[in-house]
């Protein structure tokens, strides 16, 4: 029972240490839900959060946040490989799932 306790108080502090975190750096709600969805955490991001983040993709500048942010992980360097990975599914999904122009602004930056 306590350790149920103790790993629900420290997700709780964990979280509200990564929202004081998000707002002192100014990081944006979308940008906050893809580097968590892209973490480095041995499991996959939800479904929950893909379909947030393909349904923001209806908005240009959250599009292009989104993007912006998926390429940083692309970049990662090898032994950050599961953030490589996660980046690539969040990037599939919203090709498969958002709109259609992620799609366009995602070829035309495939040299990147």
């Amino acid at each position: 029972m306590s350790e149920g306790l103790a790993l629900r108080a420290f997700s709780f502090g964990k979280g509200v240490y990564k929202k004081s975190k998000n707002a002192v750096l100014k990081i944006s709600e979308i940008e906050a839900k893809v580097k968590n969805a892209t973490n480095s955490e041995s499991w996959g991001p939800t479904g929950t959060i893909l379909n947030e983040i393909a349904i923001a993709t209806t908005d240009v500048e959250e599009a292009a946040t989104i993007l912006h942010t998926l390429w940083e992980r692309l970049r990662e360097p090898p032994s950050n490989w599961r953030k490589v990975i996660k980046a690539l599914v969040v990037l599939e999904y919203c090709i498969k799932n958002g709109t259609r122009r992620s799609l366009q602004t995602t070829s035309t930056n495939e040299n990147r």
